[in-house]
């Protein structure tokens, strides 16, 4: 997987204090699902990433040994393209396939709203036959998307002189977050202006506080891979991921528990070259998405 840098990004509004990173789901409620974003934080991610459109077949009931078709419709509504796509009918209830077209695209585009044009959609089917039944029975059948993803989260850090601290105050040095619209969600908590002594020049330490989240409708598969730190702007770009836990320096990340969260401190060391030195950090990072349909159901009649 690829992490691809050109994104529409989803800024998300947050109102925390800053009081380190337990209680993940305490301190990023999710908004409404038409929620605006503006600042950091969590959107509701239940409809970011690959969404089911349809799930359902041609006809409600089937007389047994006859045919029905099945149809899959999903959509790429996130801010990312989606590889690696495989598809599988994983609950049939005896039902049998007699064919098939379950994969017909290996990737689906990002919506591009510059152009106003949606992200790409993959429409597959089954047709299949109905088990032999002695009475007539309820079937339920169900679809598993896999599929590959990425998110991204970007904050700024402003390192002062104590004179224009003092002499501006904190809220002249706006602080702007963003996550990127996915199924597992980014977040940088905001790092206030760091008031320095303007002499002599030389690296301040800042603490990062980083959480990743599941706010999807499936579960990661395995650890996020391809974790990474970088300063994007200021004086230079560097990876500064070597300043993170040492169990994500490898460039995995495991999450923890049913709810697939967890929180990374990096604790990066950042050049101050000048009266107001701001940087870009950004956050990226690569995994595979499971998630299943709701089953379907259809009457297999006698």
């Amino acid at each position: 997987m690829k992490s691809k840098l050109l994104l529409t990004i989803l800024i998300i509004s947050l109102a925390l204090s800053i009081s380190g990173c337990t209680d993940i789901v305490d301190k990023f409620p999710l908004p409404t699902e038409e929620a605006e974003v503006s600042s950091a934080g969590f959107g509701k991610s239940l409809t970011y990433g690959i969404i089911i459109r349809d799930f359902s077949p041609s006809q409600l009931s089937v007389d047994s040994g006859d045919e029905v078709e099945l149809g899959l419709d999903i959509e790429n509504v996130g801010a990312h393209d989606a590889e690696n796509i495989a598809i599988n009918l994983f609950q049939k209830s005896g039902f049998s396939i007699v064919s098939e077209n379950s994969v017909s695209a290996t990737s689906l585009l990002s919506p591009d709203l510059k152009f106003e044009q949606p992200g790409e959609r993959l429409y597959s089917y089954w047709v299949m036959a109905a088990p032999s039944v002695s009475v007539n029975q309820q079937k339920f059948l169900k679809a598993r998307i896999s599929y590959d993803y990425s998110s991204l989260a970007t904050s700024n850090i402003h390192l002062v002189s104590r004179d224009i601290y003092n002499e501006q105050g904190p809220g002249a040095f706006s602080i702007q977050s963003t996550t990127s619209s996915a199924p597992v969600s980014f977040a940088i908590y905001d790092v206030p202006p760091i008031k320095v002594s303007s002499s002599p020049l030389g690296s301040v330490d800042v603490s990062l506080n980083i959480v990743i989240r599941n706010t999807g409708s499936g579960s990661v598969s395995g650890n996020i891979q391809n974790f990474v730190v970088y300063t994007v702007r200021g004086p230079v770009r560097n990876d500064v991921t070597s300043g993170c836990s040492d169990d994500v320096s490898g460039g995995e990340v495991s999450l923890f528990g049913k709810t697939q969260e967890r929180s990374v401190k990096c604790d990066l060391s950042l050049d101050y070259l000048e009266d107001i030195t701001s940087y870009t950090i950004e956050v990226l990072g690569d995994y595979t998405y499971i998630m299943d349909t709701d089953p379907v159901s259809i009457l297999v009649k006698e």
